[in-house]
């Protein structure tokens, strides 16, 4: 199938597979998103959707394959969630006190490199090989990357950093 076959059977066939999802989820964002990733998939291998039988029909059976999976999916969360929350006898704690939102504020503003390195360190609480290895990067390069991100995260008040070291050490979340 050529570039512009694919693109003709999207043409034709995307708006009767959109409208049949809809009214199999019965919900037009969910269907619009399995429509576009069963399209995708055909797109992207158009050998399979060139050896079916019924072209229209195998992107609906994917197409609702992918709904379905979204649904486990979401299904699966929910579980987890639930399974996840703590008992209703626990004191309440606050969840996002001031001084962990300014020090996630102070992290986020870190480069990109600095940020991962002093996340895998301190938060993560990777030794600087394992960070070395999770960075693909060498050692002297965490420590480097370590240190500067600590030193700016020193000088931000809003951090509340002012007393750490090079060792890992819980951070909040």
């Amino acid at each position: 199938m050529t570039d512009d076959d694919l693109e003709r059977f999207v043409r034709a066939h995307h708006h009767r597979v959109l409208r049949a999802l809809t009214a199999y989820t019965g919900d037009r964002d969910v269907a619009l998103e399995a429509t576009q990733e069963a399209f995708a998939i055909a797109m992207a291998h158009p050998g399979r959707l060139a050896r079916a039988r019924v072209p229209e029909a195998w992107v609906m059976r994917v197409a609702m394959n992918e709904a379905r999976g979204r649904y486990r999916r979401a299904a699966a969360e929910n579980r987890a969630m639930r399974r996840a929350t703590p008992p209703a006898d626990l004191p309440p704690s606050d969840p996002d006190p001031p001084a962990e939102r300014a020090l996630r504020r102070a992290v986020a503003a870190l480069p990109e490199r600095q940020r991962r390195a002093v996340v895998l360190r301190h938060v993560v609480g990777l030794s600087v090989d394992e960070t070395a290895a999770a960075m693909r990067c060498r050692p002297g390069t965490v420590r480097a990357l370590t240190h500067q991100g600590l030193t700016r995260l020193r000088r931000d008040p809003r951090a509340a950093l002012a007393n750490a070291t090079d060792e890992p050490a819980e951070v909040g979340r």
